[in-house]
């Protein structure tokens, strides 16, 4: 009486009510693996099969009760007469016929497609893992060009150690120590401001190679640029190499990886170094310009040599993994196309810009504004069903907006930074804000400057001044004039952040 299951291409199996079994289709011999002696003596499909982390009898005693299609989820189901496994989706549904109610128990296999899923995410993994090897041997690589910078400025401070740890045993074997007190005392401060000069070259060293790879936060560009620099000094004075900078902007203030963009940099200019030392170039110059960009305000770092150039024909696969212009052995061909990956990564670009003569690399990192924004948007990300009020942070210095988006985004708040009062107000017009926190002193124009211009734009939630406590009286002022609901007391803790702002929204409601 069940004979039209028997072309079902899923497995099915047909069980009473004491859930014994009374019939079963070809597939489903198939997909045990037994022969049909060895089912039709089987009593009970609980003999069959085990389900792991999952009670399949509680789940057949539930769909025999109400008796309507029940699903399962995806499960493991351990065949008990051999060693195999599979990973299937079970349908109960009932069967109401002359010779009484049965259930049918179909089986949907999806083995096949998990072990395709498990190794795809195993090769995965694999080239996260590879990625990560790559990223850390052209770090190494890196290093390895820096070794003659890195001896030249630890042999320096070993040196002034060494020399006033000798004057210091003279010192002591004079009879009168107190005629000599000030010697020792100087003489003992260059000996650890020495040790302590080492001790952060050392320390730089190892956060280059093992800083977290996923960790981003507001540094200034400039600041990088130098320290790219100063890894390379030695280089550049070897080869008598002019370095120019032109800093054309302040702002400069971004959100990313400081070792990764560093990485890129020292790349760069390295690159730069071997390009005009091979080809002998008179009067080598490198110019690291730094601007941004008046149409879109993206962060600009423009790197350019005046050497031969890169030739048309490479210019296509010039960021091309092992692409490289180099000699056998003088370089790996990963530099350009990891440092284009890195700058991706920060929603930035790296680009070569065709020049009359020599060669350009620009990169170009996104306003801190919009990157913040779309970092912080745990709703975006699934990261959170419900969202937190946005508070945009606007200040000059990156410690500032580093700590207090660490201490707001750990009470859920979305947090919006800004370097530039400018740029804010841009975002202000066109974005949908709880709560301003402003510095009040600023180089472009003050916080009470600018709260003026946001009460311009009907902006009506609470706006916060930051500021020391001699800024106190304009506070004052701006507070009925500007509404200003409250005023943050540099150096300020996380609880009177929080409180703070805490306060200004529950009144502002």
């Amino acid at each position: 009486m069940f004979k039209h299951f028997d072309h079902l291409f899923e497995p099915l199996v047909v069980l009473d009510l004491k859930q014994e079994i009374h019939y079963f289709n070809p597939s489903f011999l198939n997909f045990t693996k037994q022969p049909p002696r060895i089912l039709r003596g089987l009593k009970r499909i609980d003999e069959l099969f085990a389900a792991e982390g999952f009670d399949l009898e509680e789940w057949m005693n539930a769909g025999l009760l109400k008796l309507d299609l029940t699903i399962s989820p995806e499960i493991k189901l351990r065949h008990k007469l051999s060693s195999q496994s599979s990973h299937v989706v079970l349908r109960l549904f009932p069967l109401t016929l002359e010779e009484g109610t049965f259930v049918a128990l179909s089986v949907h296999d999806l083995s096949i497609e998990t072990n395709l899923f498990n190794k795809y995410r195993q090769q995965i993994e694999e080239l996260r893992s590879t990625h990560a090897q790559i990223l850390q041997a052209d770090k190494l690589a890196t290093l390895g060009e820096m070794t003659a910078t890195i001896s030249h400025e630890i042999s320096n401070p070993l040196t002034i150690a060494a020399g006033n740890s000798e004057l210091i045993e003279v010192y002591l074997e004079a009879e009168d120590l107190t005629v000599l007190q000030a010697e020792l005392i100087r003489a003992n401060k260059d000996v650890r401001e020495s040790l302590e000069r080492i001790n952060s070259i050392i320390r730089n060293m190892k956060q280059f190679l093992w800083k977290s790879e996923d960790e981003k936060e507001f540094c200034s560009l400039t600041e990088i640029t130098q320290h790219s620099l100063g890894w390379l000094q030695s280089s550049i004075e070897e080869h008598s190499i002019r370095v120019e900078t032109l800093f054309r902007t302040q702002d400069t203030i971004m959100l990313a990886n400081k070792i990764k963009v560093e990485q890129v940099i020292v790349n760069l200019i390295k690159n730069a170094i071997d390009a005009l030392a091979e080809a002998k170039i008179e009067s080598p110059t490198i110019t690291l310009e730094i601007l941004r960009d008046p149409q879109d305000h993206q962060l600009i770092l423009n790197i350019r040599d005046n050497g031969p150039g890169v030739p048309t024909s490479i210019r296509d696969q010039l960021f091309s993994p092992f692409m490289t212009t180099k000699k056998m052995g003088e370089g790996t061909g990963l530099g350009l196309s990891i440092s284009k990956k890195i700058m991706g990564s920060h929603q930035g670009a790296l680009t070569y810009i065709p020049q009359e003569s020599g060669s350009c690399f620009q990169m170009k990192l996104p306003p801190i504004e919009g990157y913040s924004f779309t970092r912080g948007d745990k709703i975006s990300r699934g990261i959170s069903t419900k969202r937190g009020p946005r508070v945009i942070v606007i200040d000059n210095e990156p410690q500032i907006l580093n700590v207090l988006t660490h201490f707001l985004e750990s009470e859920g708040y979305h947090v919006i930074a800004s370097a530039s009062p400018y740029d804010a107000l841009r975002f202000i017009q066109k974005m949908d804000l709880d709560l301003i926190i402003t510095d009040l002193a600023m180089p472009e124009i003050s916080g009470h400057e600018l709260s003026k211009r946001i009460r311009e734009l009907k902006f009506k939630g609470p706006i916060l001044y930051m500021s020391t406590a001699k800024n106190t009286e304009i506070y004052n002022q701006d507070k009925e004039t500007l509404k200003i609901a409250g005023m943050l007391l540099k150096p300020f803790s996380r609880d009177e952040v929080v409180q703070t702002i805490k306060t200004a929204l529950a009144r502002s409601t």
